[in-house]
């Protein structure tokens, strides 16, 4: 069955910025057999065949930085034949012509499919509706992380824009890892299930660098959106970076399919790519 990672990350090891982890990245992929250099570390998780397709979220709002990566991102995932689209960032700080003036430079990039906001970005900044517009005419892609009480007021802006696919993901920068749904969230899935919307990510519960994989965590949440939300919006997301993902992977995946074994093929399949192939494109 075809896998897609609706959010991971291509890390460039060798920048600036990398430094400091460079050799802990090195170390990492040598104790699992995966001896690679500084300049391939960061895109180590595809080499095991657990996962297909890929899609690049970016980590950064700079504007510089957004507008190197998406060339580096395309070039890196040609040279080691990825399957991969990438979503970019915006900084929400700057004006609405501004974003705009990026994202028409971003566009000319064959694997551009939309922006991801910032967590917890409310749907009423000026900027807002010009966004959503603009990415609803070129079937492109939003996400975000809202808190629970920001759901309501996203599916109202949202549903201005009936054709615009929009992607809530969700992990523990907004939720805690904890065995249990609160009421406020089981409140927005129904305004998100309510609304004009297409998908929410079940992304995993994470503990900095390393993702908790925890059944009991991850059920509840799996169970409230096959309730809710049917598996028609529902994808599979990891949130993890591909230089730490390449041994990581079977096991998350193993422990999805325990919790997916109740379900049949064809909504196991919508799950794992079905769903993010026509969100995404791919």
């Amino acid at each position: 069955m075809r896998i897609i990672d609706t959010h991971t990350r291509l890390v460039d090891v060798t920048g600036a910025q990398w430094r400091a982890n460079r050799e802990e990245i090195l170390a990492r992929h040598s104790e699992h057999a995966q001896q690679c250099t500084p300049a391939e570390c960061g895109y180590a998780g595809h080499r095991d065949g657990a996962v297909d397709s890929f899609v690049h979220v970016s980590s950064t709002v700079e504007r510089e930085l957004c507008l190197a990566e998406v060339d580096w991102v395309e070039r890196i995932a040609r040279l080691h034949d990825l399957d991969l689209v990438m979503i970019a960032g915006v900084d929400p700080d700057r004006s609405g012509a501004e974003i705009l003036a990026d994202l028409e430079v971003f566009a000319g990039s064959e694997s551009f499919r939309g922006v991801r906001l910032p967590l917890g970005m409310p749907s009423d900044l000026p900027f807002v509706e010009n966004l959503l517009h603009w990415l609803a005419e070129r079937s492109l892609v939003v996400e975000f992380s809202p808190t629970a009480d920001q759901v309501p007021a996203w599916v109202t802006a949202l549903e201005k824009h009936p054709h615009l696919v929009s992607v809530v993901g969700y992990d523990t920068w907004v939720i805690p890892p904890q065995a249990r749904v609160e009421d406020d969230w089981r409140d927005a899935f129904r305004a998100y299930a309510d609304g004009n919307v297409d998908a929410w990510q079940v992304t995993l519960p994470r503990d900095e660098q390393t993702a908790v994989v925890s059944p009991e965590i991850i059920r509840p949440w799996l169970e409230l959106g096959v309730e809710t939300l049917g598996w028609d919006r529902l994808m599979f997301a990891s949130t993890l970076s591909l230089d730490t993902s390449a041994t990581q992977y079977p096991t998350l995946i193993a422990e999805f399919e325990k919790l997916l074994d109740f379900a049949p093929e064809e909504d196991r399949a919508k799950f794992w790519s079905d769903n993010a192939a026509a969100a995404y494109r791919m």
